[in-house]
């Protein structure tokens, strides 16, 4: 299939809708061109339609759309229901989905003030523990990767395995070695695999979450969910939060006897601009790169104090 941005992809795109949508007129189709996982379409102000960029892209978006309707009953806030599920013409396995639009928008944290982040905190922690509930057994009946400490280590050191073999090509050497530090302290500390495995969003940021009149409204993007270690949830949210709502948002996902986790809620959140920038340098996309070596720089050279930004 040739590009999204090519006619006859976006012709394609088109006929897919309006099949989807028979008897309303296509007035307002607007794309959104900021995500590489999928190519995102707003219909109408009303709709939203997801088809994937590749083969590995397709396997997300199926696992994501056999997990929504599951997600709807148990959490308190709105997750995307598809209401349209299609297949991709020449593409076997190739699945897109359309759904109603939640109301609200990306939230932007550049605007976002101490007395509004509590607000948001106190919409996220209801939520966060909901989806710290949801039997780890159905996520996976359902497809969804992941798993205890041990997979989860082992994925962490084929991580680590990958940084050490490709990082040189991207990372500048100061901090190529503090990444490296803060793999090999995470991976040696027994203490950071005693956890109970949950069903993680595992991208819980600004852009996935939706606000209106300053509340959340909905959280979208669900095809990266994952089961895994319930620290990881709170990563992006380390770099925003103050150490009182990161306490908050912790809820139902703290256990008493788990003595390391705020320290691995900081350590994610410093690892995960190193993903993006391997993710960035394997697809040839260089603002990708640029963007995750900004945010390295300022998580491992500022290192924030545990539970705090």
């Amino acid at each position: 299939m040739p590009p999204w941005y090519a006619r006859g992809s976006r012709r394609l795109y088109r006929e897919l809708i309006a099949d989807a949508l028979p008897g309303l007129r296509l007035r307002h189709l607007r794309i959104h061109t900021e995500g590489w996982q999928n190519v995102v379409f707003e219909v109408n102000q009303a709709y939203i339609f997801r088809f994937p960029r590749s083969s590995a892209h397709a396997k997300l978006l199926a696992t994501e759309i056999g997990l929504l309707p599951h997600l709807a009953a148990r959490l308190r806030l709105r997750v995307p229901q598809p209401f349209v599920v299609g297949s991709l013409p020449g593409r076997r396995g190739w699945p897109f989905m359309g759904y109603r639009r939640i109301p609200g928008e990306p939230l932007e944290w550049d605007h976002v003030g101490p007395r509004r982040r509590s607000r948001l905190a106190d919409d996220l922690g209801p939520f966060l523990q909901d989806l710290a509930r949801f039997p780890v057994a159905v996520a996976q009946r359902l497809g969804v990767p992941g798993g205890g400490p041990e997979i989860w280590r082992a994925r962490h050191e084929a991580e680590f395995r990958r940084f050490r073999e490709r990082g040189h090509r991207v990372i500048p050497p100061r901090l190529r070695e503090a990444a490296d530090r803060l793999f090999r302290q995470y991976l040696g500390e027994e203490r950071n695999f005693r956890w109970r495995p949950t069903l993680l969003h595992r991208e819980v940021h600004g852009g996935h979450v939706l606000t209106a009149r300053g509340r959340v409204t909905g959280v979208i993007d669900w095809g990266f969910a994952c089961v895994g270690d319930p620290a990881r949830e709170l990563a992006y949210w380390a770099a925003h939060f103050g150490g009182e709502d990161l306490e908050r948002l912790s809820r139902g996902r703290l256990r008493a006897n788990d003595e390391t986790f705020f320290e691995r809620v900081r350590t994610y959140r410093s690892l995960i601009p190193v993903y993006h920038i391997l993710g960035g340098e394997a697809v040839g996309d260089r603002a990708m790169v640029r963007s995750g070596l900004l945010d390295l720089r300022r998580a491992v050279l500022f290192p924030a104090e545990p539970g705090r930004p």
